[in-house]
């Protein structure tokens, strides 16, 4: 059948021949020969000849129009857009830097560190200054590049800007009088573009939740920024800006945004207005950070174009402007400095320091990133005692204090309410580290414990942190008078806490449900095999990402099963001084971080030294962390999955930030250069179709097919990681192709193709597991390597079953056959009054015969899949079953299953239990039903439950007897060939319901209701006899009649013939031939 434009288009193409051939005669053919067919009115044939004139002559006149329109976008030459001088600043095109650095190891000390300008915070660009820091300070500091190419605005201060002319890699050397020398490296890249574009979002990008936000976008020249431009404070563009702006709109230029967060979209981008900006309106209705990229259309104004812009929009909750006011700090305070953030959102930060007093908290709403943020803080002297540390979760904050109190803060308000539930010394509390959008969460749980010595037991909350309840491992634990609990971890993925406690020499895992408050063991690190605490002195904690575990003390760990297995990451140093892996005497990791993305992580050590890793890595590189090792510190990343470190303000309540360039760090060389060779990447490309959530039923499974290029003497195939491995079965194959390198021809790419297949492992077993893939050969200078996604084996929340209607695609549902549609039920008006004929039916399961009578009942279009199904009565309905996810097909239904009809009424099979093949005792719905109301002790029980996948036994087993061979078979499969087949002989609606048997089909109990509507049922027996009778009897009546009625015509004919004979005689005509013919007449009608 053609569509709808193949007809159009074919018309179209008619028409223009047509068209053609009426021009052709309007044109050509003289007019007496038109006035002669009777054709005057069409228009005078001078517009034949103009028209084609107009047109031809129109398309010189469009390029000039062109020229003309540039020409009146451009400035005249008295504007000062025009002007430049030496101070200009003029895009410079990349070049080779071919200076010498002499890498060569140095001396390091760790006190220095590099900090970008840029908006992103991580990049360094040639002809920008970025900033170098010399932590320690002190007398004769002196800063030296290993070349001309870059030049510090104040060499013998500890803190100065720097500016390299040209993009390479650069050795910035520092030396003081107190402390010895230091080098860092950097990475110079080339600009992207000559302006960038800014955006201004409420206060420094510090916003309300709101249904509609209004931002500004506009161009900026970095060189000749206006004062609050370059502060981050401007809300609107300054006058330079504002000029530059309106030259690139007025070229085409425009912005594109993307935004990414919760509860983020992007409404519209305005025009560009007068006054200098494009308005960009949003959406943000949860408290979040939105990732804001802003790119333009690579448009460019004397070789100059716009670098792209990454950043944040901080979305604050609608409370936050009046939760916790400010207050005088208390006396005293804490000793320790930490920061403390909320998993569902995140950019909100909290923070303790003996700054700010021992009752107060520092408040930020942008991860403490923005300069000058009014940082808010509150003073909660509880208990007169001071705080010791928080825990926030998705409904308010739990504050430890050190008094061993728990009080529970709501976000909408500032009362402080006592937790109940405690009662024991406590100095640890924790939440969930990960946000889950998933209907059943942890997102509001607490757990505070003591990790003295003799402490076996924990408190746990569900509400958030108001009510808790107390759980004691000491019977699963082998010295419980002096095993202690060193660390618990509420995770997400599992639904269930880690508890970790130390139990002799040992350090042992256990899974804790909170929600049936059971325990079992996990791992456990001891001497024989791995240690996390060897001297049992330090600190130990978990740290939970997607898919995967950090266990940290004086080693690190990554488990990708939750607790069950461990792999040792090592510990890269870059001092000379302490040992090259792993951690010096009496050091250890006192944080763990993992990035939002799950990808990246970093610890931070009791030494103030900063490790850097990729999740599937086994290697952790030091950075340049900048921290001396007596400074108060913590680290964290943000949403843009940047790494920052926290320091206390020394004179204010307020946290200082510091983003560390992690590329810069992983691109760059390291010192000791011996031992840290640069980098690089061992292949230029890696490609999955890795989705990031699978559910898997029973017999399903789902393909992964992954791609890595490299060299022919690095490529290596595909690791995979599995959180559970005991739930799904893997099965890959492998494939390589060989190209040319294009940038080296004589060189070859190989590129290996890696298909993997992933199943269920058995069919008794369900849960979710995180799969990690990545190349085998990446390390941490390849981008993006570590791809996770979540996998559930068990029911899918969208799995439906339903009757397939095969009127759909032109066919009856009944096999072989087509029936004209009879249903006449209006489904708009759902839901409807349907009736049901008299007939043996019943209106409940309690009973199984009732006297015939009438009933209407409701009846739900949308419940029912729609209207009534039509069936002949005269043939077997075989009902086909189809799996859906949704309105995704998946499979059709092999397997058993039964049937019913909701209001009982009756129905026979077209099959019985021998004929079928049955060896032993068939099950059916009328019999379970039976033995389920007598065990119920007479009471209506529903009747799905009577017979599923959990009592199912099929009749072709060994062992049995076929006690009832000539019953009919009631269960359906797809092989069988068994009908339903009409009984009682009567039209109307039948409710049916159908559900599957087989626990080998599917995790889901599938089961679906649909109407079938029977027509065409013969005339009962009684009634056909009646009819025959009938019509015997009219017959014969008829017959008899016809007779009687011929009886009397010939009579009448007789008489009348007489009559006129006896007329005759009286005329005296009659004679003796007349008398015998008279005789013979009467013998006739005798």
């Amino acid at each position: 059948m053609l569509s709808q434009k193949e007809t159009d288009g074919f018309v179209l193409y008619l028409s223009s021949f047509a068209a053609l051939l009426l021009y052709l005669i309007w044109a050509l053919v003289p007019d007496t020969v038109l006035e002669k067919m009777h054709i005057t009115y069409y228009p005078s044939k001078e517009w034949a000849r103009v028209l084609p004139v107009w047109l031809i002559g129109l398309i010189p006149l469009t390029l000039a129009m062109f020229a003309a329109v540039n020409l009146l976008n451009t400035p005249p030459l008295q504007s000062r857009i025009t002007i430049t001088d030496e101070h200009a600043a003029v895009k410079q095109q990349p070049r080779l830097n071919r200076h010498d650095t002499r890498l060569q190891d140095v001396p390091i000390t760790r006190s220095a560190y590099l900090e970008s300008l840029e908006p992103d915070g991580q990049s360094f660009i040639a002809g920008r200054s970025f900033q170098v820091q010399y932590a320690t300070g002190g007398a004769g500091v002196a800063w030296t590049a290993g070349s001309s190419n870059c030049v510090f605005a104040s060499p013998g201060a500890a803190a100065s800007t720097v500016t390299c002319g040209a993009a390479g890699v650069e050795a910035l050397a520092v030396s003081s009088a107190a402390v010895a020398a230091d080098t860092l490296f950097v990475t110079v890249g080339a600009p992207r573009g000559c302006f960038r574009w800014l955006l201004a979002a409420g206060a420094r990008r510090v916003v309300a939740a709101s249904a509609t936000g209004v931002a500004r976008v506009w161009v900026a020249d970095p060189a000749r920024l206006g004062a609050e431009e370059a502060l981050g404070t401007a809300a609107a563009p300054s006058a330079n800006s504002k000029a530059l702006s309106t030259a690139f709109a007025n070229v085409g230029e425009y912005p594109d945004v993307a935004l990414a967060g919760t509860g983020a979209a992007l409404l519209s981008v305005g025009d560009f207005n007068a006054a200098g900006y494009w308005e960009v309106t949003y959406s943000a209705t949860s408290a979040h950070s939105l990732a804001t990229t802003i790119k333009g259309h690579s448009i460019s104004i004397m070789d100059c174009s716009i670098e792209p812009l990454t950043t944040m929009i901080y979305v604050q909750p609608a409370s936050q402007s009046t939760w916790f006011t400010a207050t005088t700090a208390a006396a005293g305070g804490s000793a320790s400095f930490a920061v403390f953030s909320n998993a569902c959102a995140s950019n909100i930060m909290l923070a303790t320091s003996n700054v700010y007093g021992s009752g107060n908290l520092a408040i930020s709403m942008s991860y403490f990133l923005v300069t000058n943020e009014p940082v808010l803080t509150a003073a909660f002297n509880l208990d007169a005692s001071g705080i010791k540390s928080i825990a926030a979760s998705s409904l308010g904050v739990s504050i430890l204090t050190t008094n061993s109190a728990v009080y529970y803060v709501d976000l909408n308000s500032t009362t402080a309410v006592r937790a109940t539930g405690l009662s024991s010394t406590l100095t640890n509390i924790k939440s969930a580290t990960i946000c889950s959008t998933k209907s059943v969460s942890l997102n509001s749980h607490i757990v505070t414990w003591n990790n003295q010595a003799a402490t076996t037991f924990f408190f746990y909350s569900l509400d958030g942190g108001k009510t808790f309840t107390k759980f004691d491992l000491a019977s699963k634990l082998g010295a419980s008078s002096t095993a202690r609990i060193k660390d618990v971890l509420i995770s997400q993925q599992l639904l269930s806490y880690i508890v970790m406690v130390r139990d002799n020499s040992d350090d042992k895992l256990f899974v804790f449900n909170p929600f049936l408050a059971t325990a079992s063991s996990a791992f456990v690190f001891s001497l024989s095999t791995r240690l996390i605490d060897a001297t049992n002195a330090v600190p130990v904690s978990m740290t939970e990402g997607v898919g995967s575990l950090l266990f940290s003390g004086d080693a690190l760990y990554l488990s990708p099963d939750f607790g069950q297995t461990m792999f040792p990451i090592t510990l890269q140093s870059r001092n000379p001084a302490l040992p090259a892996a792993g951690l010096a005497s009496g050091e250890y990791i006192k944080q763990t971080s993992i990035s939002q993305d799950v990808r990246e992580f970093a610890v931070l050590t009791s030494n103030n030294r900063i490790f850097y890793g990729k999740t599937g890595i086994s290697v952790a590189i030091e950075l340049s962390g900048g921290l001396l090792s007596s400074q108060s510190a913590q680290i964290g990343f943000d949403g843009l999955q940047r790494l920052i470190v926290y320091t206390p303000s020394s004179s204010a309540s307020y946290v200082v930030s510091r983003i560390i360039s992690i590329p810069n760090e992983v691109l760059s060389p390291r010192a000791p250069i011996a031992s840290n060779p640069t980098l690089v990447c061992p292949y230029s490309s890696w490609t999955t179709d890795l989705l990031s959530d699978y559910i898997l039923d029973m017999g399903e499974s789902f393909t992964i097919t992954a791609n890595v290029t490299a060299g022919t003497t690095t490529v290596k195939d595909i690791a995979m990681s599995f959180s559970n491995y005991s739930i799904l079965s893997v099965n890959s194959s492998t494939s390589s192709a060989t190209s040319n390198d294009a940038l080296a021809p004589s060189s070859n790419l190989v590129t290996l193709s890696t298909t993997i297949q992933v199943s269920p492992r058995s069919n008794l077993l369900s849960g979710t597991t995180q799969i990690g893939i990545r190349p085998n050969s990446a390390n941490l200078a390849c981008p993006n390597q570590f791809q996770t996604a979540s996998c559930t084996v068990g029911c899918p929340t969208t799995r439906r079953m339903i009757l397939r209607n095969p009127a759909t695609n032109g066919s009856s549902l009944i096999r072989g056959h087509s029936y004209p549609s009879l249903t006449t039920l209006d489904c708009t008006k759902a839901p409807a009054s349907i009736y049901l004929p008299p007939g043996t039916w019943v209106s409940d399961w309690t009973t199984f015969s009732r006297p015939n009578y009438e009933k209407h009942m409701s009846y739900n279009c949308s419940s029912m899949g729609g209207p009534p199904i039509d069936v002949f009565y005269g043939t077997a309905f075989q009902p086909v079953l189809d799996v859906f996810d949704g309105d995704v097909f998946v499979k059709t239904v092999t397997a058993n299953f039964g049937v019913w009809e909701v209001n009982g009424r009756t129905f026979g099979y077209n099959l019985t239990n021998s004929k079928v093949g049955c060896r032993s005792a068939v099950q059916t719905w009328s019999g379970l039903f039976q033995a389920a109301v007598a065990v119920a002790g007479g009471v209506a029980v529903e009747a799905g439950s009577v017979w599923g996948s959990n009592n199912y036994v099929n009749c072709f087993q060994d062992g049995g007897t076929l006690t009832n061979p000539n019953d009919a078979y009631t269960i359906f499969n797809s092989t069988n060939k068994l009908g339903i087949v009409w009984t009682g002989g009567y039209d109307g609606i039948y409710v049916l319901t159908a559900k599957v048997l087989d626990s080998d089909f599917s995790y889901c109990s599938l089961t679906t209701t649909f109407a079938v509507n029977v027509y065409g049922a013969p005339v009962a027996a009684s009634v056909q006899a009646g009819i025959v009778i009938g019509f015997m009897f009219l017959f014969c009546g008829i017959l008899a009649g016809s007779y009687f009625w011929y009886l009397s015509e010939r009579r009448r004919e007789a008489r009348e013939r007489e009559l006129e004979e006896e007329a005759a005689a009286a005329e005296g005509s009659g004679d003796e031939s007349e008398d015998g013919d008279e005789v013979l007449w009467k013998e006739k009608l005798e």
